[in-house]
C-alpha cells in the first residue's frame, strides 16, 4: 500500500498563499469555538494536496511515454 510506506516521512507542503492566510486569520477569529487542528486541517490538506499535484504534473511532462500518449 503506498500509503503505509510514507506515513514515517515528512509531509511536503506548497507555502501558504495570502489570500489562504487571510481566510485562516478570519477563521481564527470567527470560530472561537473550534479547535485550531480543525481550523488548520482544510489549507493543510490543500496544501499537501497541490504539492503532490505539482509533482504528477512535473513527472508527466519529463516521461516520454505520457508525452507521445498525449499527442493527438
Amino acid at each position: 500500500m503506498r500509503g503505509d510506506r510514507r506515513k514515517n516521512t515528512p509531509e511536503r507542503l506548497i507555502a501558504l498563499s495570502v489570500p489562504e492566510l487571510r481566510k485562516l486569520l478570519s477563521k481564527l477569529m470567527e470560530k472561537a469555538g473550534e479547535t485550531l487542528e480543525q481550523i488548520l486541517s482544510w489549507p493543510y490538506w490543500r496544501r499537501r494536496h497541490q504539492y503532490r499535484a505539482q509533482q504528477c504534473h512535473y513527472h508527466s511532462r519529463d516521461n516520454p511515454l505520457i508525452k507521445k500518449q498525449l499527442r493527438l
